[in-house]
């Protein structure tokens, strides 16, 4: 994480041009896993507010109104900051979740060497 921070935030910019720094596969693993918090945090948000606000507000329309408010919602909703929230969040999830899955043994091995 540090190595992270490094790249992230050098502290001169002298640093910056004499030290190379390569991110390493865990370093990858990190940034994925902080979109995908951040992400969810975000989209978990977005059902929240459409939940306990947006859907009280169209309970409060008469129905032909209503379904064109909704309507209107569901043309306005895909754009390109929405679409990567909603389904970037999902594929960073997936990718962890197999990474995992492939790293399984490593944790295997570190609890089966205990005496």
């Amino acid at each position: 994480m540090f190595r992270l921070l490094k790249i992230v935030l050098p502290l001169t910019s002298y640093e910056v041009k004499t030290q190379k720094t390569y991110m390493t596969w865990a370093d990858y693993l990190f940034s994925v896993k902080l979109f995908s918090a951040l992400g969810c945090g975000l989209v978990a948000g977005i059902f929240f507010t459409f939940s306990t606000l947006v859907m009280r507000a169209l309970a409060q329309l008469k129905p032909d109104r209503g379904i064109a408010a909704m309507q209107a919602i569901n043309i306005t909703v895909i754009n390109p900051w929405f679409i990567t929230a909603f389904l970037g969040t999902g594929l960073a999830c997936i990718f962890l979740a197999i990474a995992s899955l492939l790293k399984w043994h490593l944790l295997l091995n570190i609890f089966s060497n205990q005496k």
